[in-house]
């Protein structure tokens, strides 16, 4: 088989040649020979991957619902329906013909990529010392809280708060009364009448939650920017934050854990892109590798950025460990880690960045919201469908 056919797929993309060389060896070939021959059945455990190289699949889920894969469309790039056990039962529409690769095969031949992918560079080496040196002699500042978000938090952190005073506050930002308002009438806190004003939001939400949902809100005031790359960089950043951020507030919910503290883990898992991007705002130039910059520098700015704004440590931790995909102690209890690790996981589902990251039942996150009966397979998908009905409500929310 010639090395430029399986490029086409996302798992082997970023494989060089010599890589792709030693995959090919591993490879064999599965022929369908008629419409309804059976690839995987449903809830099949199978240790191989299937890449549709001919004809075209269909993938029906438990609840009787399908979807048709054809050989070459965006939906084959990735291997077929990678999860286990399978959500779906994988049959043939017509004859075709599939590549199939034993997992663990393909997962050591992809992961020596990833690690290496992994590493960050010298340029990224290189901005954090020099951003770290301008803030150490204030030529460069790291973003400030919202005043509202902060008076409000200072406020509520008192423990002797009353509403009225919180709604002293968060009268002076119209935009984050309207917003509070309009969560607490969501199906997530309705109950009985409407609120139509601030007091009766902040009564029904309570304060602690006000005071997550404000900063929340409060968030997407700080991703401007004057250069069109690093404007676009900081919509898409807010954007992915958001997505992880409400897959995040669900599986909480099913984990019955607090979903306004697993919200703000999630806006806040990319956050330390937010400096990053302000400094390289700053330069005449945009740098060329500004994603890999943006993917290394993340993590140790995201902390930066946290402990600067004085957040417990629970989310701190959280989002400092949030790629550490193996690390988790499956005899521990679920925390705000595990949730961010499988949220982040199913935000990539379907998209060309899947094959970067570990499959989902590989992660021990993964496996203990499943110990909990939080996270199955077919709660799985329920969540995807789940997420992308509140998605529009939450972007409009929250400005996108």
């Amino acid at each position: 088989m010639k090395l430029s056919s399986l490029k086409q797929f996302e798992q082997f993309s970023q494989l060089s040649d010599d890589q792709l060389i030693i995959l090919s060896k591993h490879l064999k070939t599965y022929t369908c020979k008629a419409k309804g021959d059976i690839v995987l059945p449903l809830g099949s455990n199978s240790p191989y991957e299937f890449f549709l190289l001919q004809g075209s699949l269909q993938l029906t889920a438990e609840d009787g619902m399908h979807k048709e894969i054809k050989a070459g469309s965006d939906d084959a790039r990735l291997s077929v329906a990678r999860l286990r056990p399978s959500f779906y039962e994988v049959s043939a529409l017509q004859p075709s013909r599939l590549l199939v690769i034993h997992n663990e095969t393909l997962k050591d031949i992809v992961a020596k990529t990833r690690n290496a992918q992994s590493k960050p560079t010298q340029a990224s080496h290189i901005l954090l010392t020099k951003l770290q040196e301008d803030l150490t002699s204030n030529q460069f500042r790291l973003p400030s809280l919202p005043k509202v978000a902060l008076k409000v938090r200072e406020l509520i952190n008192t423990g002797e708060a009353h509403v009225a005073e919180v709604e002293q506050v968060l009268n002076t930002d119209p935009s984050i009364v309207t917003k509070l308002i309009r969560t607490a009438n969501s199906p997530i806190y309705r109950r009985g009448h409407a609120c139509n004003g601030c007091h009766d939001a902040v009564m029904r939400l309570g304060l602690a939650t006000t005071k997550q949902l404000v900063m929340s809100f409060s968030l997407k005031q700080l991703f401007k920017a004057r250069h069109k790359e690093t404007r676009l960089a900081m919509q898409e950043s807010w954007r992915k934050s958001v997505q992880v951020g409400t897959l995040c507030q669900l599986l909480a919910q099913r984990a019955n854990m607090n979903p306004e503290t697993a919200l703000l883990v999630g806006l806040l898992h990319n956050i330390g892109e937010l400096p990053v991007l302000m400094y390289l705002d700053q330069l005449e130039e945009i740098p060329a590798d500004m994603a890999i910059l943006l993917k290394d520098l993340n993590i140790p700015m995201a902390v930066e950025v946290l402990q600067h704004w004085e957040f417990e440590p629970l989310v701190i931790d959280a989002i400092a460990q949030g790629c550490q995909w193996f690390a988790s102690d499956v005899q521990a209890a679920v925390d705000y880690r595990d949730v961010l690790i499988v949220a982040k996981l199913h935000s990539v589902i379907g998209s060309n960045e899947q094959f970067q990251y570990p499959r989902m039942d590989e992660v021990p996150a993964f496996r203990k919201l499943a110990l909990e009966g939080s996270m199955t397979p077919e709660l799985s998908l329920q969540l995807i469908q789940e997420s992308q009905e509140q998605l529009d409500e939450m972007f409009h929310m929250l400005g996108i």
